[in-house]
């Protein structure tokens, strides 16, 4: 029998919030502001700093570990942000600051874990993979790698200007992320103990190149970053500089080892609350990318562009951030369904592309996407 080291409250259908639409339970009340904090369980602490977005908000996580406390994730790097931190440090952390866990890459993960290191002297910990996309994602391209940014973005669309301004975009990141250490410690063990508990590291991939969850089987919670979020969808994109990847599936494949967690595991995600309901909101999400495929084989009956898909697809106007998301995202999906033979490209002498239905007059069966689970 597990042995539960503290009670739960307030987990029943009577006495949480119920998200109607997907049937989630939301055991917690937020954070009342952002750079607020709220318990989740004994030396675990909710933080929710602000992003400069349409998602608002990131939440971070502060693990008791010792006579100090380790941080997962961080915010994006603005004096807002230092400001806010400096305040949680004085009015809710006793003892220092031990380290830094990034659950990946992106800006609003990584984007402070450099001052973090300068500020009180620890350590940074990232996969691998997520290190040296860190890196490059704040490098300037060589004339090659602009070059192949150029041709993919001409491949998926005809808006000259956001394509030229790609360039550029290794600028946008570097303004959201202080610079990181010359020396990051390496994430490469089963699991990692902090403070009197440890937690499982659990893989996942689609979203970015080797993200990192983290699962601690007697608290029952699992921190899992963007790769399971409640009410939306992590962004699956393409890399200009891997062209022909299959993302979507490395995402869809990453539930396995989620889908093997107990059903009742309080989920910590880092955007809108923490939930209870992991298996339906995995459903939920397969069969988000199912509905997905099918709508752009649907389009496709007829030979379309991809400005056209791009327009079905996300509708709207789009800054920068989120045309280079939505292209991404749409090149990921169209490379699926090429590999299950369920779309044909055909690229003209501009090197532009054109994708037609393979069978324009069948039926929409399921594409053949395999997801093992428990």
């Amino acid at each position: 029998m597990r042995r539960h080291v503290w009670r739960r409250r307030g987990v029943g259908i009577g006495s949480a919030a119920i998200n109607k639409k997907s049937e989630l339970v939301h055991p917690l009340t937020a954070p009342d502001r952002l750079g607020g904090v709220t318990q989740v369980a004994p030396g675990v602490l909710w933080v929710r700093m602000p992003l400069d977005d349409r998602l608002n908000h990131i939440n971070v996580w502060l693990l008791a570990d010792g006579d100090g406390w380790t941080l997962v994730d961080t915010g994006v790097d603005s004096e807002e942000i230092r400001v806010l931190w400096d305040r949680v440090f004085a009015e809710h952390v006793r003892g220092p600051l031990k380290r830094v866990i990034c659950t990946h890459y992106h800006p609003d993960h990584v984007g402070l874990a450099g001052w973090m290191q300068k500020r009180s002297g620890v350590d940074v910990w990232m996969t691998a993979a997520e290190i040296e996309a860190a890196r490059r994602g704040v490098t300037e391209p060589t004339a090659e790698g602009n070059a192949a940014i150029q041709g993919f973005f001409r491949g998926f669309s005809t808006d000259s200007a956001a394509i030229a301004r790609q360039d550029d975009f290794w600028k946008v990141l570097s303004s959201m992320i202080y610079p990181l250490p010359a020396a990051v410690r390496l994430i490469d063990d089963p699991s990692i103990v902090i403070g009197e508990f440890e937690w499982r590291v659990i893989i996942g991939r689609g979203h970015s190149p080797e993200h990192v969850c983290l699962y601690c089987d007697r608290l029952q919670l699992l921190i899992a970053g963007d790769q399971v979020l409640p009410g939306i969808s992590s962004n699956v994109s393409i890399d200009p500089l891997a062209p022909d990847a299959d993302p979507l599936q490395l995402y869809l494949d990453s539930f396995a080892a989620l889908s093997r967690l107990p059903p009742d595991v309080w989920v910590l995600p880092s955007h809108r609350d923490v939930f209870v309901g992991l298996h339906q909101r995995i459903d939920s999400l397969i069969n988000g990318v199912h509905r997905r495929l099918a709508n752009i084989v649907d389009i496709c009956r007829e030979q379309a562009d991809a400005d056209r898909i791009l327009s079905a697809l996300y509708p709207g106007e789009m800054n920068e951030l989120s045309w280079r998301l939505a292209v991404g995202e749409m090149a990921a999906y169209l490379n699926r369904l090429q590999r299950d033979g369920r779309i044909e490209r055909t690229t003209t002498v501009d090197g532009s592309s054109r994708w037609r239905s393979a069978d324009p007059h069948g039926e929409l069966d399921e594409p053949s996407i395999h997801v093992e689970k428990s």
